[in-house]
């Protein structure tokens, strides 16, 4: 691939993470939840991730610091940040979740949910697979 065809590459994906980051942190000022916070956060950081990360970034910052492989660290400390975003544990299987979360309904939580349609899908594998 073409260092320009590259750098349009990433750029559409730094900006679609950017306008992800902008949706999730309006709609973090109508429901200020950690959840939408910790979204938005994850999407702004990756959209600086691949913004530097972008042959033209890369050798932007490299200019910046002084040193051409610069740029190597903060690309891979945004990577880590926002692998890291992600590994927040989940709630317990079968836990109640607050007053209010739109998980608190009858049929259980969303984790319960998914681990039933997992089981589901392994059970299909094992017989039809």
């Amino acid at each position: 691939m073409s260092e320009g065809t590259s750098n349009i590459v990433y750029a559409i994906i730094a900006l679609l993470s950017l306008m992800i980051s902008v949706w999730k942190g309006m709609a973090f000022r109508r429901d200020p939840t950690p959840t939408l916070a910790l979204t938005a956060v994850n999407f702004a950081c990756s959209a600086a991730t691949f913004a530097m990360a972008s042959p033209n970034g890369y050798r932007a910052v490299g200019d910046v610091a002084g040193e051409p492989s610069f740029a190597t660290l903060p690309v891979y400390l945004g990577i880590i940040v926002c692998f890291f975003q992600h590994a927040h544990p989940d709630p317990p299987v079968g836990s109640t979740p607050p007053a209010g979360c739109p998980d608190s309904s009858p049929q259980g939580s969303r984790m319960d949910r998914h681990v039933r349609l997992g089981r589901g899908l392994d059970d299909h594998l094992l017989l039809h697979g």
